[in-house]
This record gives structure tokens, C-alpha cells and sequence, in this order.
């Protein structure tokens, strides 16, 4: 069978290529023989029989173990162990190079199976520590954003009671401004009225004075008129007085 009706039958991929190939018998409740295949990646077993058809494929990768089994001196098989699954192989007209053949491409595709694996729990690794890394990065990042946020709040605050504070503080000022505005108004107004008493107050002395003076001077007035008549009286009786003396001399 050629390598594009292998890939057709067993659906390989294209980059599987025909290694080797051996005429054999798989072992089941009776002996199918037909023909092994082997490729870069796959054991392959193919058995056309009038009465049944058997068909395998085995993933290099998926085999546990291949070794060799004697049953009885006549009969050796090569038993392929996959997982749970056993499988023996016998009648081969070239055992020991089949067995070489499979053991070389198993090894070969196990280790670059078991690289491929350790390279992708690697790479899990990685990722898990870049992971956790950015995880923590994050957390750092949140720490740090929560800090700023906490700062920038209490830096708010901080200005909000500030203004408070400036708010208050000059309504305090205008308040009391506006006490001094009204302390010195009504100083003010005191001053007027104590000027306006003491203006009145000084009216009423002035007339007072007045009056006292006017009393004063009718008093002149009349104390000078009695006196004027007292002089004039007197005068009046001296005057009659020597008028009476000259008649009796």
C-alpha cells in the first residue's frame, strides 16, 4: 500500500511519511494477518481477510511500552502496550529488525513527545508565574490606586474643610464687621444724640441765662427807678426843707 492510500484509509496527516513495512499477524481470539505500517508517529495494522477486516492505529506517543514475548519457543510475539490495552504482534518474517524499527521511531517520538510535553508544562509554568506575576502586579496596582484614591480624598477633604473653615472664618469677619459697621453706627448716633442733648441743653442754659439776665436787668431797671424817686424825693423835701427855713428868716 502506498503513503497517499495510507493517509486516505487511516486519515494521516500529510507530513507522515512510510518508514518501514512488515508482513505479520495481530493476535486477537484468532490470528489475523496482514500487514504492519510504520510511519514517523503511527503504527499502523491493516488485515484483509474474505471473512473480516481488521484495522489499528497506534500513536507512537500513546504507547507505553514495546517488548518482545515468547509463548513457546515457535511462537514469539512483540507486545505493545497502550495504556489499558494490550497488543501482540507475531508471524513476522523479520522480527528482530520490526522490533528494532519500532523501538527506534517509539523512543524517538516519546522523547519529542515528552519534550513537547515538558516544553508545554513549561510554558504552563510560565505562564502561571507570569500570571500570578501580573496577578500580583494587579494587586500591587490596586494597592496603589486605592492609596491614590485615599489620598486624593482625604487631600479633598482636606480642602473642602479648608474653604469650610475660609467660609466661616469670613462670615465670622463679615459678622463682625458688620457688628463694628453697627457699633460705630450707633456710636454715631450716641454722638448725635449727646450732641443734640448738649446742643438743647445749651439752648436752655442760653435761655435761660437770657431770662435770668432780662430778670436782672428789670431788677436794675427797677431799683434804679426807686432810687431815681428816692433822690428825687429827697431832693423835693430839701428843697422844702430850705424853702420853709427862708420864709422864717
Amino acid at each position: 500500500m502506498k503513503i497517499y492510500e495510507l493517509r486516505k484509509k487511516f486519515q494521516l496527516p500529510v507530513t507522515e511519511k512510510l518508514q518501514g513495512t512488515f508482513s505479520c499477524a495481530i493476535k486477537k481470539i484468532i490470528l489475523y494477518h496482514g500487514r504492519m505500517y510504520l510511519t514517523q508517529s503511527y503504527l499502523l495494522f491493516h488485515s484483509d481477510n474474505l471473512e473480516d477486516v481488521e484495522q489499528i492505529k497506534i500513536q507512537f506517543s500513546q504507547i507505553k511500552d514495546i517488548d518482545l514475548a515468547q509463548v513457546t519457543k515457535s511462537i514469539n510475539f512483540i507486545k505493545i502496550i497502550v495504556e489499558n490495552e494490550e497488543y501482540f504482534f507475531t508471524s513476522f518474517t523479520s522480527r528482530n529488525k520490526a522490533y528494532s524499527l519500532l523501538k527506534q521511531l517509539w523512543l524517538k517520538e516519546r522523547s519529542r513527545y515528552l519534550l513537547d510535553e515538558s516544553k508545554e508544562k513549561l510554558n504552563e509554568n510560565q505562564n502561571q508565574i507570569e500570571n500570578q506575576n501580573q496577578n500580583q502586579n494587579q494587586i500591587k496596582l490596586k494597592k496603589i490606586k486605592i492609596k491614590i484614591k485615599i489620598k486624593i480624598k482625604m487631600k479633598l477633604k482636606m480642602k473642602i474643610e479648608n474653604e469650610n473653615q475660609n467660609q466661616n472664618e469670613n462670615q465670622n469677619q463679615n459678622q463682625n464687621q458688620n457688628q463694628n459697621q453697627n457699633q460705630n453706627q450707633n456710636q454715631i448716633e450716641n454722638l448725635k444724640n449727646d450732641s443734640q442733648i448738649k446742643l438743647k441743653n445749651k439752648k436752655s442754659l442760653f435761655k435761660i441765662k437770657i431770662i435770668f439776665q432780662n430778670q436782672n436787668q428789670n431788677q436794675n431797671q427797677k431799683s434804679k427807678s426807686s432810687r431815681d424817686s428816692s433822690v428825687f424825693t429827697q431832693e423835693k423835701s430839701r428843697k422844702k426843707f430850705f424853702f420853709q427855713n427862708e420864709k422864717k428868716y
